[in-house]
């Protein structure tokens, strides 16, 4: 048995206080979270810690664990902007495109 708890939280980047934390449960438990469903663990957790915010003009930055897609569309349904590390193998990422682009 594991010892200890994983915390998914939200600091402000000015004055890195604590803005809202979720505990991490088992992975049953956490399937019947809010979000889970249409959005998947990663999208549906930052929307948790987040809800407080919704419509309140506020921009998300968050590292590559966080960064999809569909985390970004899904906040941004919500009122909240975002600037995200997304990687390139990440489902809806426009990769093709891109390299076009550059050549």
């Amino acid at each position: 048995t594991p010892l200890g708890f994983q915390l998914k939280t939200l600091v402000c980047a000015s004055s890195g206080v604590l803005l809202n934390m979720e505990i991490c449960e088992a992975k049953e438990e956490m399937t019947k979270k809010a979000y889970y469903r249409p959005f998947g663990a990663a999208c549906a957790a930052i929307l948790r810690v987040c809800t407080p915010w919704f419509w309140k003009n506020h921009i998300l930055i968050a590292d590559s664990w966080f960064g999809s897609l569909r985390t970004a569309k899904a906040l941004l349904m919500k009122g909240v902007h975002s600037i995200m590390n997304v990687k390139t193998g990440s489902k809806g990422f426009p990769k093709r495109r891109l390299k076009a682009a550059v050549t």
